[in-house]
This record gives C-alpha cells, structure tokens and sequence, in this order.
C-alpha cells in the first residue's frame, strides 16, 4: 500500500456503483468519515466464493484487492464474514493497519461483503458506523439483482445453447431421414401420418405432403392400388403394427415402378413408456432379390454348361479305356479324342467367362492398347467361326474398309467380334446368313453383326447386357450359354470409352452394335469416303458385304 490520508465516504461510496443511487445513502454519514478504499464483493453461493465486484479507491492510494476468495477455507475477514453474516468484523487482512467487513444482508442470506479502509492514521473500529445500515441494504439489493441478471444471463446461454443443439440434432435427423435410401413413415398413437420421407412417397408415385396426415386405412389403400395382383400390399397391418413389431411383409408393387418393398414396423414410447407412435421402415430388395434370382439361375446354367461338356468327355474317355482294356485300336479313336478335345476347350471357355465376370467385378479388366487393323480384326473373327457357322449350316459374310484403324485391346476387340457373331451364328436358322461388319463413323469405328433368328423380346433390351441375362432363356438352354457373355462385351467396350446397343424386333432376327472411339483417321478422308457409304441416322449401319 502507497499513500496516506483518505476521501470523505460520501464522496467515495457512491463510486462502487455509479448510477446506483447510493449518493442519498451516503450523504447521511458524517463528512469527517474518510475512507481510503471500499471494496465490494458478491457471495457466488454455488462455489462458496467471494467474488470482487466493484472498489472504490481515494487519490493516491493503490491497495491488492483479491479477486476471490475461499468461504469455506480462507481466514480472512471477508471470509469471515461472508460465513458469520451476524456482524462487522474488523481485522488487518492483507492491507496493512486494518479493515472492517460489513456483511450484506438480503432476507436471511448474505449476499456479499463491503470492505472499508479506514486512513492511515485511523482505527478500522472508527468505520463502524450504523448509519452504514441503509447503504448496506442498497448494495445487497443491488447485488441479488446482479445475482439474478447473471443467473439470466447465464439461462438464456443454456437456452442458447439447447436451441442450437436441437437445431443441429434436427438438421441431422432431417439429413439422414431425408437422405436415406429407404422408406421412412412416423405415425402418431392413432396411426395419423406425422413425418415421410421422399424416398418412401417415391415409391408410391406421390410427394411428401400428398401422404402428411393420412390414417393407415388411406395409406392402405394407395398401397394396394399400386401392388400387383395377387401380390401382398393388402396383407400388411399397418394399423396393428403396434402389436407385432418387426418384419411386417412384403410389398410388391407394380406402378409406379416395379419394385420389392421389405416393411419393419418398430413402436415409439414416450418417458412413461407408453406407445406414442410407429416407425414404419420400408426398404427396396428389389435389387437383392433380382440379384439372387440371377445367382440361382446361373449356377443352374453353370451346372448344365459344366455337365454337358464333363458327360461327353467321361464318355469318350470312358470308350477309349474300354478298348485300351481290350488291347484294340479302333478306326473311331480319333473321333472320340477329337471330342474330348473339344468338350475340353468348351468348358476351359466357360471358366474364362466366369473368370473374365469377376474380374469387371472387381474392376479389374486391364487393356494392353495398340493400333490394329479393323479389316483384320474382323477377318480373324470370323475366321475363328467359320467352322462352327459351317457345322451349322450358315453363311458367314463380313466387311471392313481396308484403311480403318483402331487403337485398343486387339485381343478384347476380337474377343467382343467372337461372342457377338457366334451368338449370331448359335440363333440362326440352317440356311441363313450371318452378317458382321465395320465402318467408320463421324463418332469413331463402328461393329455391327446382324442375325435373322428369332429375335429379343422388347422389354428384355434393357437387361440383356447384365450379367447371367438371356434373351430368351429356353431358346438359348438349346443353344447353350451362361448368360455371361454379353455382359462381358459391354465391359470391354465401356473400357474402350465405347458404348454397345442392339436393335431387334421378335421374329425378325437382331442386329448388335458397339463403337469404339476413333484416335486418328487417315489424312485428308471423311469417314462417309472411307466407309463408301453416305450419311446414316446413327444407328442402322447397314446390312451386306460389298
């Protein structure tokens, strides 16, 4: 502490709360009272603490007011009579010669403590005044409103902090509602539509707000007008699902999409437990199921591919044995290893394409680009073929413009050439004629093999590409195949940057097409002088082998 003396307590004591009206309070002391300083300090009653809130010093005098201080623990005089509240307590504290501790009275609690600094030269005893008691009354009203605005304060932050908690929960659910890929339906204890997400209104055609406020019989009823004969979109309890939780049934809808809708049911309880609601999940298996029944197709395709080639090649291995156990050397071996030969090669091309299948799964279909000759590329095709199309009895006939170059896969090229014309050749009629082809286009190089067999049913064009996919499937368990072909094509092409269509009419034979990009043409040539042909829609690439 620096400095001697002190100022009139009138003039002082109002500066601990300018604006607080403690000017009246103050003037009623006597004016040879002087004070050095006058230090104010607030009760934290959760904490047990004394907290400074306000001082007071006279000219000159620079005192250590603490900031805080332990009720519980701490000896000093304003502890002391923060706990006590029955008296003054007058003390040295950390000032020097002494003070005096007023305690704040509001009803029965203290509310905080007023610390005077008596001069110098003055005894702290002196300061204990009881004209001291209105001023006192003054501050400790001042300090429980304080108190309040801070408690205020500190509610409103919670409130703050709860609002913006529940708007960031809300933000979240809403994103996960809305963005999840299954259906979402919340009903309320009387089956009333609260909450639906996009996804489940999309299932039935509608939008959010057209399903808001519905009761289960309405929903009910959509259901079933969009499920399929027969199907099972009036045997779900909606309005009971309370009762039986969990999986509810299926749904199979025929508008507006075909789908399979797999629907769990879970109760909502409020804090008494009771049933205030249903969640209704519907999720889309429509894909899942289309996946295994195609996996259950193919291992049927697979197990015929795979028994068909493995009999006759027990078979004739069988025949051979017995000759051998003869010790005869038959005219007809020949005949009997050539088949075993070929049953060989036919089933080492069924583990290619099955191989080649979980490779594209797996993303795993690696080119080696080169240039190559469109010309030769379809010539060897072709070549490679000629002896199944003869076995068959149809006419192989191809053409290519001699100068059209392609960079990709040769080997891949070939192999899309190969599947596609010997599916020509596996489906045409004895007597008929197979035409493959090649030509440049204004987009790059253009394929196409055309057949005249029975032709692909319209709503099988879509799927015909994916994989263990037939056209017709008992057409072709006659000619054989595992439905993995086609799919393969249309991996090796995309790999190429290319795309693969088909054009077909039920009777009428089908004409497959793929396009690879075109990296370099040859100087000064249009496609159309190339190809000798005019101008085509983008699509019919024409027919014959001039």
């Amino acid at each position: 502490m620096s400095g001697t003396g002190g100022e009139s307590a009138a003039s002082l004591l109002p500066r601990l709360l300018p604006g607080g009206g403690l000017e009246a309070s103050a003037s009623l002391l006597p004016p040879e009272l002087c004070l050095r300083a006058a230090c104010l300090y607030r009760v934290d009653a959760a904490r047990r603490e004394l907290v400074a809130h306000a001082h007071a010093l006279a000219e000159g005098v620079h005192v250590p007011c603490p900031e805080r201080l332990d009720l519980d623990e701490s000896q000093h005089p304003l502890a002391v009579a923060g706990r006590r509240g029955a008296s003054s307590v007058v003390g040295p504290g950390d000032w020097g010669s002494g003070l005096a501790a007023l305690p704040l009275h509001h009803g029965d609690a203290v509310v905080g403590v007023l610390v005077l600094l008596p001069p110098e030269d003055a005894a702290a005893d002196s300061l204990l005044h009881p004209l001291f008691g209105s001023l006192c009354a003054q501050l400790a009203a001042s300090l429980v409103l304080t108190e309040a605005a801070l408690e205020a304060k500190s509610a409103h932050g919670t409130l703050e902090r709860t609002r913006r908690e529940l708007a960031t929960t809300r933000a979240l659910l809403d994103s996960v509602v809305e963005g999840s890929d299954d259906g979402l339906i919340l009903t309320d204890g009387r089956g009333r539509i609260l909450r639906v997400n996009v996804a489940f209104a999309g299932f039935l055609g509608l939008s959010p707000r057209d399903l808001i406020g519905l009761g289960t019989t309405a929903l009910h009823d959509l259901v079933t007008d969009r499920s399929a004969a027969g199907g099972e979109g009036d045997s779900i309890p909606w309005a009971k699902a309370v009762q039986a939780p969990g999986i509810l049934g299926r749904l199979v809808l025929e508008r507006p999409a075909e789908r399979q809708l797999e629907v769990r049911a879970s109760p909502l309880r409020d804090e008494e437990h009771r049933v205030s609601g249903t969640l209704f999940v519907a999720r889309d298996i429509t894909r899942h199921e289309s996946t295994n029944r195609m996996k259950t197709e193919f291992v049927a395709t697979v197990s015929h591919e795979l028994r068909t080639p493995l009999t006759s090649l027990h078979g004739a291995l069988r025949i051979l044995e017995s000759f051998e156990e003869r010790g005869e050397q038959p005219e007809q071996g020949g005949h009997f290893l050539a088949m075993a030969v070929r049953n060989t090669e036919r089933l080492i091309r069924l583990l290619d394409d099955i191989l080649d299948v979980e490779r594209i799964e797996h993303g795993r279909v690696e080119l080696t680009p080169e240039r190559f000759s469109a010309h030769d590329v379809l010539r060897d095709s072709i070549e490679d073929l000629r002896a199944l199309a003869d076995s068959k009895g149809v006419t192989l006939r191809w053409h290519a413009p001699p100068d059209a170059e392609v960079v990709g896969d040769r080997d891949r090229i070939q192999q899309v050439l190969v599947n596609l014309t010997s599916n020509a050749v596996k489906f045409s009629p004895r007597g008929e004629t197979v035409s493959a082809r090649a030509r440049l286009v204004m987009q790059g190089i253009r394929f196409s093999v055309q057949d005249h067999g029975p032709g692909i049913p319209a709503e099988a064009h879509e799927r015909i590409f994916e994989r263990f996919q037939q056209g017709d499937s008992s057409s072709t368990r006659r000619a054989g195949g595992t439905g993995l072909g086609l799919a393969i094509c249309k991996a090796i092409v995309e790999e190429h940057g290319g795309r693969i269509w088909l054009r077909s009419l039920e009777g009428q034979g089908s004409t497959f097409y793929f396009q690879i990009p075109l990296m370099r043409r040859a100087a000064g040539r249009s496609p159309q002088s190339l190809s000798g042909e005019g101008p085509t829609d983008g699509h019919d690439p024409g027919l014959g082998d001039r």
